[in-house]
């Protein structure tokens, strides 16, 4: 369960993932401008994929009503949510939807990036199908290049540069059913993965919404019902 608790940290499911050469194994991600934490272009590009479909992919990565609770949550207890604020990309932050964490100028083994948008809900084996779908995107340059990084508390709503990049990015679906039809609407994401496989997850999904709408919660009960 995403958020079992409100005022505590959710159950991510973090993805951390990098391209290599088929041939001679090499990791292609690194020995990139400091500037971008490192990446190389081949990263950026694929990063700018997962960006630019996030709305559609967190319908997969995110795939119950009680995700979009840790998605959208407020800080917690601990003081931070730990889920990302938008769909920006950065460095070491953990406020981002994408952490890169380290810069590697030296190509080294370890260059990879962190997607942050999962929770523990997800299906282990559709997740690495919508990441390649939407990286793919990227490197076959259908989508917007991958902006400058977000290096700044993105949780920040005082900060005008956080407003900015926020007003760039790709707003998260703020709902189960905002996500679907993102993936829904999504001509190129439905026919790398296959339209068939894509429709019958959607219309599973509604179902639960359907059931979920059909509840009354004992938080209604308290606020609206006059004993």
């Amino acid at each position: 369960m995403p958020k079992p608790f409100a005022d505590l940290t959710g159950n991510g499911m973090h993805v951390h993932l990098s391209l290599h050469d088929s041939t001679t194994g090499k990791n292609l991600c690194g020995a990139g401008a400091a500037a971008m934490h490192g990446l190389s272009d081949v990263a950026l590009k694929f990063l700018g994929g997962l960006l630019h479909h996030a709305p559609a992919l967190t319908a997969i990565t995110n795939p119950t009503i009680n995700s979009f609770k840790r998605l959208n949550a407020q800080s917690t207890n601990s003081g931070a949510t730990w889920s990302p604020a938008g769909a920006t990309g950065g460095g070491n932050n953990r406020t981002n939807l994408i952490r890169v964490p380290g810069e590697f100028a030296d190509g080294s083994s370890g260059a990879r990036m962190e997607l942050r948008l999962a929770d523990g809900a997800v299906n282990p084996y559709l997740l690495p199908c919508i990441v390649g779908a939407a990286g793919l995107s990227g490197l076959k340059g259908n989508v917007p290049a991958a902006p400058p990084p977000c290096d700044m508390d993105m949780n920040d709503n005082t900060n005008p540069l956080v407003a900015q990049a926020k007003a760039k990015s790709q707003p998260l679906p703020k709902s189960l059913e905002d996500a679907l039809l993102a993936l829904e609407t999504n001509e190129e994401l439905k026919a790398t993965i296959g339209g068939v496989l894509i429709d019958s997850y959607i219309k599973l999904r509604r179902q639960q919404c359907v059931e979920h709408q059909s509840q009354v919660s004992a938080w209604e009960l308290k606020t609206y019902l006059d004993v």
